[in-house]
């Protein structure tokens, strides 16, 4: 979904997650043991006569449920019919190449690969199928530079072992300031190009600075007019187009910039106080 509407989204956490058409990357023997165990489970939901929902969540967590959480993920379950879904869900899953979803998948994977909004790869250090795909997805999508990925404990449901962690780390990527920064950055964009700017001139390019672990972030925001409705949306890349290349700074100009400028201020702060 946010590959087909990416105009609506500004970032994206991806959580013991995958696209399971996609083969690029993905290590043969983790690919094995995907297809080996996806088979099975779905030999399991739709011909075992027994579906106990509580506890094939628990199968899927490191910690240990109480009967209570076990039978709350049995309440929306009351009798067979109810499971029609969950025992069709993992017939869906496009993991065969007649699936009608490996063409929306492969999309999906092409369009990663020029996300440039940030994007974080929080994973179960015990998933034994996808708890080290990340890596994948991290090398795939660009948006993933400078971010703070991390494995941390818990198995494919992550959410039940560790969601106090989980959610904490999703509020610090939200608060983040290169996250929120991407939308003041769109915002002001959009003012400057409708009150300011005269008819002789081109969209405005705005350029973003900002700190992280590695040094000095520089990436350019540009505006895009591709929505069906027209409606204007800004691209943030760190490479600008080729005929905008000889009028702009390169990115290594602006760090440089970055780091003579922080270099500078350090110095200042060291020395001391004049006397008078």
């Amino acid at each position: 979904m946010a590959m087909e509407y990416e105009q609506r989204f500004c970032r994206i956490t991806v959580s013991n997650g995958f696209l399971p058409t996609v083969s690029n990357g993905f290590p043969p023997t983790a690919r094995k043991l995907a297809g080996t165990a996806l088979l099975l489970w779905r030999a399991f939901a739709r011909w075992s006569p027994w579906f106990p929902t509580g506890r094939i969540v628990r199968s899927g967590c490191v910690v240990k449920l109480r009967p209570e959480e076990i039978a709350a993920y049995d309440a929306p379950f009351p009798s067979e019919e109810y499971k029609a879904a969950a025992r069709a869900f993992p017939q869906l899953i496009p993991f065969d190449a007649n699936n009608p979803a490996v063409s929306g998948n492969w999309a999906a994977w092409e369009r990663l690969g020029r996300w440039e909004k940030p994007f974080l790869c929080v994973f179960g250090e015990n998933d034994p199928i996808l708890g080290q795909l990340d890596r994948v997805l991290i090398a795939h999508v660009p948006g993933a530079r400078d971010q703070r990925h991390e494995r941390i404990w818990g198995g494919h449901v992550i959410q039940e072992d560790r969601g106090d962690e989980l959610a904490r780390r999703l509020v610090e990527f939200i608060r983040d300031i290169r996250s929120r920064t991407h939308l003041a950055l769109n915002f002001y964009l959009s003012a400057v190009n409708r009150t300011m700017r005269t008819p002789v001139e081109g969209p405005s390019i705005g350029v973003l600075l900002c700190e992280s672990r590695s040094g000095p972030i520089v990436e350019f925001a540009l505006e895009q007019i591709n929505q069906p409705i027209g409606v204007s949306t800004y691209h943030v890349t760190r490479e600008l187009p080729p005929p905008i290349q000889e009028e702009m700074p390169t990115v290594e100009n602006l760090r440089e910039v970055v780091n003579k400028l922080r270099s500078e201020m350090d110095t200042l702060r060291k020395e001391p106080p004049d006397e008078k």
